[in-house]
């Protein structure tokens, strides 16, 4: 349904005086312009819709960084779970005859169970969730060297 002119428009009869189609579409950027008081105003307009979704961005990459930290947390739980199923020969309690028969049911290799329990020992957590555990623990085996 076509949009007649505000009143604001019309001439001194009361009929429009111009045709609707000489209007920019409302929400173009003519149309925007067109009803802001100046640049200034518009730039105003922009940046409050702006904040809500910078503070929202903000928010969710605070979640973000704590749930890396949470997961290195728990990548060095793991490792300290496993270093003291390991050092005590805990694994035999469980029904297992040798260690690596208890990594291959928790479906973690040999390679990496090592990785895991170097790092339990030597790597802070901030370390695991910025760099990784192959970073991490290239570090921590750089750094007994």
């Amino acid at each position: 349904m076509a949009r007649s002119p505000s009143p604001a428009t019309r001439g001194e009869t009361g009929a429009p005086s111009s045709s609707f189609l000489d209007y920019p579409a409302p929400m173009s950027p003519r149309w925007r312009l067109g009803n802001a008081i100046d640049g200034r105003d518009l730039r105003a307009q922009l940046e409050r819709r702006r904040r809500p979704r910078d503070a929202r961005a903000k928010r969710l990459l605070a979640r973000l960084r704590h749930a890396e930290l949470a997961r290195a947390r728990a990548i060095l739980e793991t490792g300290a779970c496993l270093r003291e199923l390991m050092a005590e020969r805990l694994w035999a309690n469980l029904g297992y005859a040798r260690f690596e028969e208890l990594l291959a049911a928790l479906g973690i290799g040999r390679s990496q169970a090592w990785k895991l329990m170097a790092l339990a020992e030597g790597a802070s957590a901030e370390r695991v969730a910025a760099l990784g555990v192959e970073g991490a623990y290239r570090e921590l085996r750089d750094a007994r060297r």
